[in-house]
This record gives C-alpha cells, structure tokens and sequence, in this order.
C-alpha cells in the first residue's frame, strides 16, 4: 500500500490578533486568514478497506457507520447526505479559507484556533497584510499555523477523487439512568461531560452539568462495569453494536479523553474561583495546577478554564504523553484535596470546604475512572492521592 503522489495545495487559516488599526486610538481584536502550503496524500481507493462497523440506534431506525483501516488507525470520508463530497470542491475551499465546506460541513482548519470563530468574522477576514493595521500587539498565528500542519496529516486525498480524514472511532457511552449506548464519533474526542455550565457550590440557579464516561470501541466490559459502579445501571445491555474486522486499527484515545474529563474547562473555572481574594499560596497552588492540566488540552494557561464548560481541544492539537495526564489528572485532585484544606484561615475555610466537596460530588465518578481503568494502562509509577472517592461496585 504505496502513496502514489502528494498533492501540493494550499489551505487558508484563519486567526486572531489584537490590532491597532489606522487612525484608531484603541486595540482590537479580530480575525484574519493566514495562508500554509502543505501537501496532502494521494491513495489508491483499496488502501480504506472497512475496519469497525459501528451500529447507532436511534429514533428513526439503526444507522451505520464504516470506518476504513490505514496507518494503524480509522478513517471516514467526508460526506454530506451520504454523498462523499468531491475532493475538487474540498480543495477550492480550502484554498479560499471557507467556513464551510458544501453545504454545511465545517472547513476543519476553521478549528485549530483556541476558540471558534463566528461566521460573520471568518467571512470578512482577509490577510493581515491586506488589511490597515499600524501594530499587532499579540496574536495566536504561530500556535494555529503548528496545529494546521499536523492537522493537514490526517487528510487524505483517494485517486477515486474522494477525501479522507482520521477519525477517533466509535466508542461506549455509559451514563446516568441509561443503558450503554455505542456512539459512532467522527473526527473529534468526545467531550466526558455536556455543555452545562456549573458556576459552583455557591451560585444561585446553578445547572449540574451532565455526566458519562466514554470507552473505545473494543471497551465494552469496561463501559459496562463503570455504568453498573457508578450509575447503579447493571443491565448488562448495550443499545448499538460495534463489529471489529481489523482490531490492529483501534485507536486508544481514553485516557486522553478521561483526563480531559477530570480537568475540563468547568474544572478550571472551580480553580479559579475558589481563589478569588485567596492567600498567595492558595493563588499560586491554583496557578500551577491550572498550568499543568492545561496541557492536556494543548491550551495556554491564560485561556484555559476561561471559555464555556464541555467545549472541545482545538483541531490539529498536539497528543500529551502518559506522565502529563497522570500528572495533570494528580495536580488538579491535589489542589482540591490538600492545599485548598491548608489555608489555615478561618473565613475561608467553610468556602474552601463547600468547593472540596463541590469538585467531589462533580468529578469523583472521573477520577475513580482514571485510577481503575486507565492509571495502570499508562504505566506510569505515580500514587494518586486519596480523597475517599471510593464507590461501592464490581471493579476488574
């Protein structure tokens, strides 16, 4: 299975930059395309031979998904109503910097940034050498350009005019009151908890945000362990199939995915918070533990935990190892466990009590998780610290 050419083209990136504009008194930050060459892959059309069949159920009937084998990993091609979408037309508007990409797919290179970007201002933007700006005082163009070129290396062009890209897999939901369902993932890691934003233990009207735990596809008996350990389901059933033809091509992305969980951006923002008017050594235990488990989600501490909780790691982000997700997973639980109760302050510590209590009730199902089902999988001789998380329930 040889590549036969390489397709030189270029993809145009958008990004952000604070400005001061010509004749303007005040910075302002906005959007801009940054062009990249890079060359895309060109296969013969038997290199995708169908791997994992992944069965969803839903509502109007089962649906299919088929994930082709390559690389020792899984692939989809981009399709819209079933069609795959010609590669001709992928490439124009990639060239272009489209938000989307016929008919409502969305451009991923429109994603590598830290955040997205709205419609309206990818629409509008234009070079910055294009545009009447005096001086560029910050901007991620360096970081999104890095994330676009290994994005670029999971996009595959077929000689059949099809278009490729690595896909995460399918994987096995297990959550609250539900049978383990199998999920048919596309390009991107699911996130360990929904979009709810939790504003804390002392927030009126605040809405709890929703739980599960994602396992890959050949995990089943994890899933099912975990969903009859942690959320009282013991039916054994799983709502789905997945059928494994090739399993040399399943991706391990859950340890990834449940440190993520752990650390998300609604558990930065508890960080955050509960050192609001705190002593220095309670800001600086909050800071360091922000910085390390930032890394797993390849952001910079500065955004990290600042954006609405669920949302996901840009496209094209670098995978962390195994020693930073066991130490962002520790550092996170440590916070919360040790130095939070080390503050030796009397008026805060009800607070710092109420927000302990608060990352245990939110997180403990995650971090139970990682300790049983992914801690020793990583190899990795680190002692996680005990915060009396221990739930009643059949463990391997």
């Amino acid at each position: 299975m040889s590549v036969a050419n390489v397709e030189r083209t270029v993809v145009r990136v958008p990004y952000r930059a604070e400005v001061l504009r010509r004749g303007a008194k005040n910075p302002k930050t906005m959007t801009f395309l940054a062009d990249l060459a890079v060359g895309l892959r060109v296969l013969p059309p038997e290199s995708f031979g169908t791997a994992v069949i992944a069965t969803v159920q839903a509502e109007d009937g089962a649906k299919e998904t088929r994930y082709a084998g390559f690389e020792g990993d899984l692939w989809l091609p981009l399709v819209r109503e079933g069609k795959p979408v010609p590669a001709e037309i992928v490439l124009r508007q990639f060239a272009t910097g489209s938000a989307l990409l016929d008919h409502g797919i969305g451009n991923p290179f429109h994603q590598t940034g830290m955040a997205a970007h709205s419609r309206d201002a990818a629409a509008g933007a234009v070079p910055i050498e294009e545009a009447l700006v005096r001086e560029i005082r910050s901007t991620d163009r360096e970081e999104v350009l890095g994330r676009a070129a290994r994005l670029a290396k999971d996009i595959v062009l077929a000689m059949d005019g099809t278009v490729w890209r690595r896909s995460v897999g399918p994987f096995h939901l297990a959550r609250p009151n539900e049978t383990v369902a199998v999920v048919a993932a596309t390009y991107d890691l699911p996130a360990g908890r929904g979009a709810d934003w939790s504003l804390g233990p002392c927030a009126a009207g605040s809405r709890p945000s929703l739980q599960g735990a994602y396992f890959g596809a050949g995990r089943s008996a994890e899933a099912l362990e975990h969903a009859a350990a942690e959320y009282f389901v013991r039916d054994g059933a799983v709502t789905g199939s997945i059928e494994i033809l090739e399993p040399g091509f399943l991706p391990d992305h859950d340890a990834l995915i449940a440190a993520r969980a752990v650390t998300d951006a609604e558990c930065a923002g508890m960080i955050r918070r509960s050192t609001l008017l705190a002593p220095d050594h309670l800001v600086a235990a909050g800071r360091a533990a922000l910085a390390t488990a930032a890394r797993v989600h390849d952001l910079p501490v500065e955004a990290y935990g600042q954006r609405i909780g669920g949302a996901r790691a840009p496209a094209g982000s670098q995978r962390p190892d195994a020693e930073a997700l066991v130490a962002a997973v520790d550092a996170v639980r440590s916070f919360f466990a040790d130095d939070l109760s080390a503050t030796g302050i009397p008026s805060r510590q009800a607070m710092n009590q109420d927000w302990r209590a608060f990352f245990e009730e939110k997180r403990g199902d995650e971090c139970r998780r990682f300790d049983v089902y992914e801690r020793d999988r990583l190899a990795v001789d680190e002692a996680a610290p005990d915060l009396g998380l221990h739930a009643e329930g059949p463990r391997p």
